[in-house]
């Protein structure tokens, strides 16, 4: 499957024609520095609650916010607001093609992560040996914060390029070790060490034979830390009427013991959702609770102790998306449309609203997007990035056809917007990034 993305990537990249994300002249970030608001060593919470599919790895420093948007990084200055793309060499353009990543700034990763000072990503792209292109597999890399010294740290493939997963796992790093996945299997092992070494957490270890035979119904997982415990959601759990449910596990790194502690409800517990009985939203765990968010439904929170479910938040929403942090839940509105996923479910898209709750269900703020699209007359979905630190990132989709197809067709431009909403005073507030591409 790897395989195939990287293909992907190499057309996308090949299709390019100029490629740039504003520079608001945001200084680079150089060395860490000293905070309590950032944990060093911990998975952060607050940045993967991400509701869009175009900007989903995030990290934070002390410094500010690190994000990945079409294979490259970009910097925002948490004090001032500015941006700038991770990449300080003087004569470079920040265009990759299939034979020049040279850029500072580039990763194709499905992780982001801070930990001691360094950012951490993930990488498969093949690596020029003796005049040939060699496969590597999956690879943990570590760069400075200013986007210089990009170093990798370890292989995530026991065999290169052999993981057979039809889904894709994003890893984690959490006090010390890295979780990953492997051809439906979940593994961890100490960050920077030989994964042969690594311990299986879940799943049956397998070994590729060559055929790489995907199983379009192999598990997968969405990984979570709190604390001392590590918690993955067990995704195509086939139950025994022959339908699936998403399954949460916890495990003790001390003990080394893993444990199932909920699944998703019963229709006859909360009612229906989209995806009733097989699948919440989103979800977010904190101090034992699992808080979760049913589209087209409510927003719920069960004990993990007790599995007292409790409804949270009675929203009335056709649609809507919701994203989790330490203070707040934020709930965007949406709508159902014609698209069809790749699942054969109806698309969701709009967002003209932002609901802003504590986590007592209280109402903090009502915040209108409207504004958004009257500035920009093809934006056509407004998605939250992520919420911190008392703000809301919202980010803007925009094309000039304003349709999904847009982004695979030629002679297409897309302009992409992100904006920081400021919760306290309920205002829409300032354009922190904006990325113009031509195909």
């Amino acid at each position: 499957m790897k395989h195939f993305l990287a293909l992907i990537l190499v057309v996308a990249l090949a299709l390019s024609l100029a490629a740039c994300g504003d520079n608001n002249h945001a200084v680079l970030p150089s060395i860490p520095s000293d905070g309590s608001d950032v944990l060093e060593t911990d998975f952060q919470k607050n940045m993967n609650q991400s509701t869009s599919t175009n900007i989903y790895c995030l990290c934070k420093t002390t410094d500010g916010y690190y994000f990945q948007f079409d294979c490259m990084l970009y910097f925002i200055d948490r004090e001032t607001g500015d941006s700038t793309i991770l990449c300080g060499k003087p004569d470079c353009n920040h265009v990759i093609s299939e034979f020049n990543k040279s850029c500072n700034a580039y990763v194709y990763t499905n992780l982001l992560s801070y930990y001691n000072g360094k950012i951490y990503y993930t990488n498969s792209d093949a690596v020029l040996e003796n005049g040939n292109y060699v496969r590597k597999g999956e690879r943990l890399f570590s760069m400075n914060l200013d986007g210089t010294e990009h170093d990798a740290v370890q292989s995530l493939d026991f065999i290169p390029d052999g993981d057979t997963n039809n889904f894709i796992t994003e890893p984690i790093i959490h006090r010390g070790y890295v979780y990953f996945s492997y051809s439906g299997a979940l593994y961890t092992a100490k960050l920077g060490a030989d994964i042969e070494n690594a311990t299986l957490i879940y799943g049956k270890q397998k070994t590729d034979d060559g055929s790489h035979v995907v199983d379009s119904k192999e598990q997968y997982y969405e990984l979570w830390a709190d604390g001392d415990l590590v918690y993955f959601m067990v995704k195509n759990i086939q139950q025994g009427n022959g339908t699936y449910k998403d399954t949460l596990f916890c495990y003790d790194p001390q003990s080394n013991q893993s444990k199932q502690i909920w699944q998703v409800p019963e229709k006859s517990e909360v009612g229906t959702w989209d995806t009733t009985g097989v699948s919440v939203s989103q979800w977010y765990i904190s101090d034992g609770y699992i808080y979760f968010y049913l589209c087209g439904n409510d927003i719920w929170c069960t004990e993990l102790s007790t599995e007292k479910t409790t409804k949270l938040i009675d929203l009335d929403l056709e649609a809507g998306v919701a994203a989790f942090s330490d203070k707040y839940i934020t709930v965007i509105n949406k709508q159902y449309n014609d698209f069809m996923s790749f699942t054969g479910e109806l698309g969701i898209a709009g967002g003209d609203y932002l609901y802003i709750y504590d986590y007592n269900g209280k109402l903090i703020q009502e915040i209108s997007l409207g504004q958004i699209y009257q500035d920009h007359k093809t934006a056509f979905a407004c998605h939250i990035a992520f919420c911190d630190a008392g703000k809301v990132y919202v980010y803007v989709d925009a094309t000039v056809s304003g349709i999904y197809s847009a982004a695979y067709s030629s002679n297409t431009v897309q302009e992409h917007y992100l904006y920081a909403v400021d919760i306290a005073s309920g205002t829409l507030g300032d354009v922190v990034w904006s990325y113009y591409k031509k195909y």
